[in-house]
């Protein structure tokens, strides 16, 4: 079982290296699927580990079973915080740190930008497409088409 402190320093920087070597190998197109996360750190890790327009030129979606916001009751914080050990107090910590990210204000309000832990907020910064996962599927399997 993690100690409270290490559940506070998880990050997705692991998440951010994947997508530079997918990038260095020639993808061109990356989808990234949403949820399971042990962070609620408004994929500060994964914006750390990705140097400034490494993902320029990239169709980058992201795949959200949520449509969580970021902030507030709705938000990353306050709904998946408790999910992943957060006392009230941590919780509220978190709630700050996220609104004190002034680069992911632009999309907080995006639908899904609350998945993972707010990494949908930092993909969508880095010019993902937040996407329903469900509808992904049932493009994939041909869902429309045997309807």
């Amino acid at each position: 079982n993690p100690t409270p402190r290490s559940r506070r320093c998880a990050a997705v920087a692991g998440l951010g290296e994947l997508l530079l070597a997918a990038v260095e190998a020639g993808a061109s197109d990356i989808l990234v699927t949403l949820g399971g996360t042990a962070t609620v750190d408004g994929g500060e890790g994964l914006r750390r580990a990705l140097p400034s327009g490494s993902l320029d030129g990239v169709r980058l979606r992201a795949a959200c079973d949520v449509t969580n916001p970021l902030l507030g009751r709705h938000g990353a914080a306050h709904v998946f915080g408790p999910q992943k050990g957060a006392t009230p107090s941590q919780v509220r910590e978190l709630e700050q740190r996220l609104a004190a990210m002034e680069e992911l204000a632009p999309v907080a309000g995006l639908p899904g930008a609350g998945a993972a832990g707010g990494l949908g907020a930092a993909l969508a910064v880095l010019g993902a497409e937040l996407v329903p996962g469900i509808e992904l599927v049932l493009d994939a399997v041909g869902f429309d088409a045997t309807a």
